[in-house]
Order: structure tokens, then C-alpha cells, then sequence
């Protein structure tokens, strides 16, 4: 089997994008994806040491966020379209393997991958799957139990702490801070 990297339009400067390679098998060519992938978390997987915990190995954490999504809480964080909306989170690499594993729990499991444009505080931005429920609950309840731990986390990874004090808010989205604030971004 000889493998050889496709890379056709590719960018070859970031050390955690996505690779595709091609292999000869004998049979003809079959592609496959590079180990790691660049994941955007919103929610609880937000904190690398609980990704850990469960036997994970998330690496190139860093803060970010995504623009035209707000952040709504049922007993779990999901994402909405809006179109004035931007959710603040972590990005981390990890391993198909890893991702079918932290998404193989039932609470978690009907979460699907869609790529989003993560923004970075120095300007840059990347592509990144994130995991979203494709139906939300049109129930208004929130767990309150679980936005205090989100809010936990949130301030625990540096997030905006206007951004943290509107997790969980009856009735209110989380939401960025003031964009005409000046705010850190």
C-alpha cells in the first residue's frame, strides 16, 4: 500500500488543519482524513481537564468564537441561527476516534458535526466542526444545575464575563458582550 498526501489547494501553514490523503490498494485509490481535527465546544466539552477525565486527549485548546449562532440551554447547550448572535467557546484538536467516543453517550448522542468559522482574538479564523442537535426542544426550561456548571466552565476558560453572566438567564440567550463596547474579542 503506498500512501502519498493530496494537497491541491490546500493550506499547508496550519499544523492542526485537516489532511486528506490518498492511498493505491491495489484496487484502485481510497481517501482517508488526517487524526486530528479541529473541534469548536460551547458547551461542558469546553474544558480540556473534563475532556481529559474521560480519557481524551484534546491539544491546541484556545479560545474563540462564532459569529450568526446564539446559545440556548435545555438540559443541555445547543446553538440557534441569529443573525446578531456570536458564541463564545474553545477550540481543541482531537481524533475521529476520540469524537465518536465523547459522542457515543446518550445524552449526547443525537449531537451532529457541522463545520463553523471560528474567529480567534488576534483576527485569524479556521474552519472547525462543531456539534449541534439538528431539532431543538421547544421547551423553555432551562437546567439550572447545568448553566451554573456552564457558567463555571466559561469563566474557568477566560470567556467575556458579560458573556458568562447570560448563560442561563430566564428567558435570555447568552449573548456577546457590546460589539460598540469595545470589547475584547
Amino acid at each position: 500500500m503506498r500512501w502519498t498526501r493530496f494537497d491541491q489547494g490546500c493550506d499547508r501553514g496550519r499544523a492542526n488543519s485537516v489532511d486528506w490523503f490518498f492511498f493505491e490498494n491495489g484496487n484502485g485509490y481510497s481517501f482517508s482524513m488526517a487524526e486530528r481535527v479541529t473541534v469548536f465546544f460551547y458547551g461542558l466539552f469546553m474544558d480540556p481537564e473534563g475532556l481529559e477525565a474521560k480519557g481524551l486527549r484534546p491539544a491546541n485548546v484556545r479560545q474563540a468564537y462564532i459569529e450568526r449562532f446564539a446559545l440556548r440551554l435545555g438540559d443541555r447547550a445547543t446553538l440557534l441561527a441569529d443573525p446578531d448572535g456570536r458564541v463564545y467557546g474553545t477550540t481543541a484538536t482531537l481524533t475521529h476516534g476520540e469524537l465518536d467516543r465523547l459522542f457515543s453517550g446518550p445524552s449526547v448522542a443525537a449531537y451532529r458535526p457541522e463545520p463553523v468559522l471560528v474567529q480567534f482574538a488576534n483576527g485569524t479564523a479556521e474552519l472547525a466542526l462543531c456539534f449541534n442537535l439538528p431539532t431543538i426542544s421547544q421547551a423553555k426550561t432551562t437546567n439550572p444545575s447545568y448553566a451554573a456548571d456552564l457558567r463555571a466552565v466559561a469563566r474557568k476558560m477566560g470567556l467575556p464575563e458579560s458573556y458568562v453572566a447570560s448563560i442561563g438567564k430566564q428567558g435570555v440567550r447568552a449573548m456577546a458582550p457590546s460589539r460598540d463596547a469595545g470589547s475584547a474579542s
